[in-house]
């Protein structure tokens, strides 16, 4: 499911009202919902609509274990579903 840009920057504001910030009248807050609406869609969500085929490519044939895929060194970045915060890493 694509997300939805303008609804994204309205539960930034939201949330941000319900922390107590006046994001009408802040300076610091001036563009936050659509900058952070902006990380979210192209950083942080970006790979929810990805193909992990097509990122991979062809699988390695004529190993003794077909049924075996292993691939190392890849850089993942990843949404913590607990805290709504990023994870980045890498698998070797």
């Amino acid at each position: 499911m694509a997300s939805d840009a303008k609804a994204l920057r309205a539960a930034v504001a939201a949330l941000l009202r319900l922390a107590g910030r006046d994001v009408d009248k802040d300076p610091d807050l001036v563009r936050t919902p659509e900058r952070v609406a902006e990380v979210w869609q192209r950083e942080f969500l970006a790979g929810y609509d990805m193909d992990p085929a097509r990122i991979l490519g062809e699988p390695v044939l004529g190993r003794a274990d077909p049924d075996v895929v292993v691939v190392g060194g890849l850089r993942f970045h990843a949404m913590c579903p607990h805290h709504l915060l990023p994870i980045e890493g890498s698998r070797m």
